[in-house]
């Protein structure tokens, strides 16, 4: 199949393209960047939307991965804390000591090196879209232009299945802490016409984040009422308490736990939906989904099972 040749019709479709991809540097609230550009100007030559997707598509994965390099790195870091804490009586304190602090910087070096490589990435992709070049990230924007051009050798972008990826990027709003329900927030104000499909996912989507990061934050700040107390009243009576710390930290451990479990599943529901959606799949959520389609009185495909 011929490559989808999508050119830049004027100097602002330039400029936005490359501010579209230039949001890799924020992290997290970066995503809003190609989301309302998208939606600002919907149709508007297929170059515009097809950067600003590829462009929030990108992101999505930057945190992604960022994210599964920072929990291997915690995992490092607590199995570190473990085996030096088994070793202690055959290394002194201050090996000890050293080994982790080097352990420690080598975690966050390699955090910071996968950032700064993903982040280049984007910021390349912003300078050959002001140049005025048809910008394709390696992989990724090979496997959007199949998925989104319109059926036979049509030189265009296909409506309902842009609407369906957009849908589908809504839910990577979960990978942005306590605020990204804004993503889903500005496709549903603006999109919300478009089609039943994007209505119907950019709002579920939308419910699902708000109510998850409202409890997190529920759950953060019950974390923060009783640890401060504890660690007050543990410093108070010092040694006197010192047997029962124990007791005083269980409470701590059992919410942070908890707190851990409950984001970790949230945001792994939320990638399961988008993923399934862009996959073609029906995508309702396990409660939410069904009333919402209830509601919205609207057929089950605006849910997601039409796409081929």
């Amino acid at each position: 199949m011929k490559r989808l040749s999508l050119a830049p019709t004027t100097g602002p479709d330039r400029l936005l393209a490359a501010l579209a991809h230039a949001a890799v540097l924020l992290p997290g609230w970066g995503l809003l960047v190609p989301t309302a550009l998208w939606a600002a100007h919907p149709r508007r030559g297929d170059y515009l939307s097809f950067q600003s997707l590829q462009a929030l598509t990108y992101q999505v994965l930057q945190l992604l991965i960022l994210g599964v390099v920072g929990l291997g790195v915690g995992v490092l870091y607590v199995g570190e804390a473990v085996v030096l804490l088994l070793l202690s009586s055959l290394i002194s304190q201050d090996v000890s000591s050293v080994l982790f602090v080097l352990a420690s910087a080598f975690g966050l070096v390699s955090l910071a090196a996968v950032w700064g490589l993903l982040t280049l990435g984007g910021v390349i992709a912003a300078i050959l879209c002001l140049s005025g070049q048809d910008v394709r990230y390696p992989l990724l924007g090979a496997h959007m232009e199949r998925a989104l051009r319109a059926e036979g050798e049509s030189a265009a972008l296909d409506p309902e299945r842009e609407a369906r990826w957009m849908a589908a990027l809504t839910y990577g709003g979960v990978l942005i802490n306590l605020c990204g329900w804004l993503l889903p927030l500005i496709v549903w104000l603006t999109q919300k016409d478009r089609s039943p499909l994007l209505h119907f996912h950019a709002l579920q989507s939308l419910i699902y984040q708000g109510v998850g990061d409202l409890l997190l934050f529920l759950a953060s700040l019950m974390i923060m009422v009783t640890v401060f107390p504890l660690m007050l009243i543990l410093a108070l009576v010092e040694r006197a308490a010192a047997p029962l710390a124990p007791f005083f930290l269980l409470p701590l451990g059992v919410l942070g736990l908890a707190g851990l479990g409950f984001s970790f599943i949230y945001v792994i529901l939320g990638l399961w939906a988008g993923l399934r959606l862009a996959q073609g799949h029906e995508v309702t959520l396990p409660g939410l989904g069904r009333w919402l389609r209830q509601r919205l009185t609207i057929s089950p495909s605006a849910s997601g099972g039409s796409h081929a």
